[in-house]
């Protein structure tokens, strides 16, 4: 247990520092004021703060007050009030500020102390076995969060996922390929974990355009650039909560450095600020590739990776759990609200022994395709989900004047913001998503350069022109250059 004392006489505090060593296994930390308090809390987690609710020699200070509101309206550590005054005003206003008890300084203190911190103890071991409770009756049902199914590989996993929920709120990384279910693996952590009130927050490092990632992620003061208002970042806007990091791996390398910091110390700076700020949630990253040899390619941090990597979740490819797709099926429709299908055991036996490429994602489309034009005699077979699977996906026009929309919405006002003298600040669109789309291309090909070229319809020239004429991303296209040697080697790269 760490607890820090606050209080502004030292004799005071060497009273409480001895009679907190005699209990055991307590770490203590000390601050003689509401600003060392504030740094301390800022600096590091506590699971008490003992306060004095008089900071100081003016009967009219009320810092002690201040505190013990802020600790629990921002933080986890609960406020024990430790007072020398008796009025009972005083200790009623700490109480409803959310102070857990109170201790007179002319009392039996140390008697009073010690009932108070192994009350604390208790509380806190009760409320892990809510926790884990809650996970277990949770973890029981054949659908949680999302995981559906009760074959081996599923069930394993909402073990793992409760493991690292309950048991800890260090980083979590989550593996699988696409499709398969990383972000409902990332939420039913989050859901099961002690704040599941609090916010999630998704992000897709691989969607976001290097120039902006900063911004994004840890947010920026006023004035950080022409025209800039005040924005809390992914970081600032997750509180207690749970931010989702998804395709880890396609994160900067500059920026790998400053989440590194985030996760070692729980402090981040946003762009333009001065002071650095608390970061009390929980970060969860996902990725599709091998991030170990990225590591050893220069292309992610190694000492990021081990950070992330002390529990890593697995999430299996539908194929590894085939035998659940008839109940992921009914739980899709009835979740969607699409029109109820039957399907014949011919059909079901078809969609089972598919390989499934794009996993469960694959499956709803197939399943949605379907309920959109379902069969006239009502039940589905094997021609109606050989059709289903050879539909085209939604028109590529379609996607595009989507994400064209969500781009100018979120970079387009930022750059009529900006003055012509200073144009150079403006954020390239065009540039950038051509970065961003070749940089996506090559890391689903294994960075081959043909192979890419084909996925996104153009030649692999292209692609070596634009990384030639040194776009803005073309940091993003060092792991290509990196990846010549695994190219060279592929008979698929003839040129």
């Amino acid at each position: 247990m760490r607890v820090l004392i606050i209080d502004d006489q030292p004799g005071d505090r060497l009273i409480l520092r001895k009679v907190l060593r005699e209990l055991g296994d307590i770490e203590l930390a000390e601050a003689d004021s509401l600003a060392a308090a504030r740094r301390a809390i800022e600096a590091d987690a506590f699971d008490a703060a003992i306060v004095d609710l008089r900071l100081g020699e003016d009967l009219r200070n009320r810092d002690g007050h201040v505190l013990v509101r802020e600790l629990r309206q921002r933080t986890t550590t609960v406020p024990i009030v430790w007072t020398a005054t008796r009025e009972i005003h005083e200790i009623r206003e700490a109480m409803r500020n959310g102070a857990y008890d109170y201790i007179f300084k002319d009392a039996p203190y140390k008697e009073l102390v010690a009932r108070v911190i192994e009350g604390l103890r208790s509380r806190r071991s009760l409320e892990r076995e809510v926790l884990e409770h809650r996970a277990r009756r949770t973890l029981d049902q054949p659908i949680v969060h999302g995981m559906v199914g009760d074959s081996e590989p599923i069930m394993r996993l909402r073990e793992d996922v409760k493991a690292i929920a309950v048991g800890s709120d260090r980083p979590v990384l989550i593996l699988g390929p696409s499709g398969a279910g990383k972000e409902l693996v990332a939420r039913a952590i989050h859901a099961l974990g002690p704040h599941p009130d609090a916010t999630f927050v998704a992000k897709n490092c691989a969607a976001i355009p290097e120039s902006l990632f900063e911004s994004e992620l840890f947010g920026h003061e006023e004035h950080a650039f022409t025209g800039a208002k005040r924005r809390a970042g992914a970081l600032g806007s997750t509180g207690k909560g749970t931010l989702f990091l998804d395709e880890i791996g396609e994160m900067p390398l500059g920026q790998q450095a400053k989440l590194l910091r985030v996760l070692e110390a729980r402090r981040y700076t946003p762009l333009g600020a001065d002071v650095e700020r608390p970061f009390h949630g929980r970060v969860v990253a996902a990725t599709l590739v091998d991030l170990e040899e990225r590591v050893k390619r220069g292309a992610f941090r190694h000492d990021l990776y081990m950070r992330l990597s002390f529990f890593p979740i697995r999430v299996p490819p539908l194929k590894d759990h085939a035998e659940d797709i008839p109940a992921i099926i009914e739980h899709y429709i009835g979740a969607s609200g699409l029109r109820p299908l039957r399907f014949s055991p011919d059909a079901l036996r078809d969609l089972m022994v598919r390989a499934w490429p794009g996993n469960v994602r694959e499956l709803q489309q197939v399943v949605e395709r379907i309920a959109i034009r379902p069969p006239a005699e009502g039940v589905v077979r094997p021609e109606h989900v050989a059709a289903a699977m050879s539909s085209p996906p939604p028109a590529a026009a379609d996607l595009l004047r989507s994400a064209a929309r969500m781009l100018l919405t979120a970079v387009g006002a930022q750059n009529l913001a900006v003055s012509d003298e200073r144009h150079e600040q403006r954020v390239d669109l065009i540039e950038e998503m051509t970065a961003a789309l070749f940089r996506e291309a090559l890391a689903r090909c294994d960075h081959k350069r043909a192979r890419a070229a084909r996925l996104v319809g153009t030649d692999r020239r292209v692609i070596e022109r634009f990384m030639k004429r040194g776009a803005p991303a073309q940091a993003a296209f060092d792991l290509a250059a990196q990846g010549d040697v695994v190219a060279a080697e592929d008979p698929d790269e003839d040129g």
